[in-house]
């Protein structure tokens, strides 16, 4: 078997919707984190019927990227030395 890979670039602009589904804990269902763009739809959920320790892992390294995704994001926006909320800045 052949081991093949696919790449998906999204452009996430201001449009973009991106929530976490959540459920109670008696619940079958897992957490679900959706990306909605105008004519895309990303869900991220573990693949398993049971959360387990690999999906721990997973979400933290997750977490880490975004993490480092936001900050490179806010670090480019501030050489803009442009605020990106006019109105808390100003509450300030």
């Amino acid at each position: 078997m052949k081991h093949t890979f696919s790449t998906v670039s999204l452009h996430l602009a201001e449009d973009a919707r991106i929530r976490c589904f959540t459920y109670p804990a008696e619940s079958d269902d897992k957490p679900i984190l959706a990306v909605d763009l105008s004519g895309f739809s990303l869900n991220l959920t573990s693949r398993g019927p049971e959360v387990e320790s690999g999906d721990v892992a997973t979400a933290r390294r997750l977490l880490e990227a975004v993490t480092q995704y936001t900050a490179e994001i806010e670090r480019r926006y501030a050489l803009k030395d442009v605020s990106p909320d006019p109105v808390r800045d100003s509450a300030a």
